[in-house]
């Protein structure tokens, strides 16, 4: 069968659930009758009897530096994988490869891809939450990354749902940014070409809303993307198709706030009782949250959330632009134990302005937290990063502490046994070799 578009989903990203987007895009072109086909390479790696050891944790930090991973390019068994891949791609006669870049995890593998499909002169899109990134890298690395670039035919920037429709159409535009979301355009992902059985979690992703309405300074979101709800009706057609289509309980919401409005999530919580899904979700502390709010998530089925605390210091805070005080950190975490939902608290160490006496007030704030039987289940530690234009300009005497700070979280860890997810490890293993 000849195809229009094989959307590949590359190395390195999650393991637990598939992807949202490259599921909305497959389904968004065979509504319009485009011949496609969803390729997880990701988690087939991942469960590769011959390969897994390409994904081990231990390898990854290896994979990260684009720049340092092309120069030791002789990786025997990862050039062998890839060029299974782009035998197969090649075979299949599609007119498009679309590689979904998901985070900086990605890059090295959608380079050598993207390198290796062009030798056949294939035609190449890419796409993705990490796609402006990827290029900013391309384009300061080296001749040889430059010249990845040009390979390069389409880029979608921001949704993709119009985007690729245009390409396909025979659009004659190299890049195509969409920030605005219209959730009518947007259908239900289709995940049929994947095997769910593969993933960990046995989960799904759920949006049920996009952008952010909060302008923290290390992410751009609140920037580029307008917080927009989608409608229930909508979100009650997905998650119809997730109970009774993919068979699944579980949801993870992939929302980037789901508490901006409280009269959304207590209907989220509902239509999450009437289907008898467990969920679980990113939070952002806020003040005067009622202890119903609380109690209605447990009862709807929501057994985890993701608190970005980012730091105990209150300076450092502010100039995040996260205006929240230790009391009403206290107040939401405490209302999450007593509930019984479990928490992982994300923090940020080495931000520009951030102190050893601030770091140690973080230090501080866990102890006090557990001390007081909230019931953190895991820390999520992430070593700062420039991520904003507004941060590059930045002064940060504190970079070379990151190391110092995270192996101090760590420790705490260890000491009232915490869980400590990959990405944490994987955070820290790569610090470790190179300066980013």
């Amino acid at each position: 069968m000849k195809y229009d578009c094989i959307i590949c989903v590359v190395p390195f990203g999650q393991e637990k659930t598939p992807s949202a987007g490259p599921s909305v895009i497959s389904s968004v072109l065979k509504r319009f009758n485009f011949k496609t086909k969803l390729i997880d390479y990701n988690i087939n790696l991942y469960n590769s009897k011959e390969y897994k050891t390409i994904w081990n944790v231990s390898n990854w930090d290896e994979m990260l530096n684009i720049s340092a991973y092309l120069d030791t390019i002789n990786n025997e068994k990862f050039n062998k994988l890839l060029d299974e891949w782009v035998e197969y791609l090649i075979n299949q006669n599609s007119k498009y490869i679309a590689i979904s870049i998901f985070s900086s995890l990605s890059f090295p593998t959608a380079f050598l891809l993207i390198e290796k499909l062009k030798k056949y002169n294939q035609k190449i899109i890419i796409g993705g939450s990490s796609t402006e990134q990827f290029l900013e890298i391309l384009q300061t690395k080296n001749l040889k990354t430059k010249k990845i670039i040009n390979d390069i035919d389409h880029v979608i920037i921001g949704y993709g749902e119009d985007a690729i429709i245009k390409i396909l159409n025979g659009t004659t535009e190299r890049t195509i940014e969409t920030y605005d979301m219209d959730f009518s355009k947007t259908p239900i992902p289709d995940y049929s070409d994947l095997d769910l059985e593969k993933y960990e979690d046995g989960s799904l992703p759920l949006c049920t809303s996009v952008g952010c309405n909060y302008n923290c300074s290390f992410c751009n979101r609140a920037e580029k993307y307008s917080y927009s709800k989608k409608p229930l009706e909508l979100i009650e057609k997905e998650l119809d198709q997730i109970k009774y289509v993919y068979k699944k309980n579980r949801v993870d919401l992939i929302d980037n706030i789901i508490n901006f409005n409280n009269s959304h999530l207590l209907n989220l919580c509902n239509l999450f009782q009437k289907y008898d899904i467990e969920w679980w979700c990113e939070w952002r502390i806020r003040k005067n949250i009622p202890s119903e709010i609380y109690k209605k998530m447990k009862e709807s089925g929501c057994y985890f959330v993701a608190v970005g605390i980012e730091s105990g210091s209150e300076k450092v805070r502010k100039h995040m632009r996260k205006f929240f005080t230790k009391e009403m950190i206290i107040d939401n975490l405490k209302n999450f134990s007593l509930n019984n939902i479990n928490i992982k608290i994300q923090l940020i160490v080495g931000y520009p302005n951030e102190t050893n006496e601030d770091f140690q007030l973080t230090v501080d704030l866990i102890y006090e937290l557990i001390e007081n039987n909230i019931k953190i289940h895991s820390l999520g530690v992430h070593p700062f990063k420039i991520t904003t234009s507004e941060l590059k300009n930045l002064d940060n005497p504190y970079l070379d502490k990151r190391i110092e700070r995270s192996e101090k979280l760590f420790s705490i860890m260890e000491e009232f046994e915490l869980s400590k997810d990959s990405a944490t490890t994987l955070a820290h293993k790569y610090l470790k070799k190179n300066s980013y």
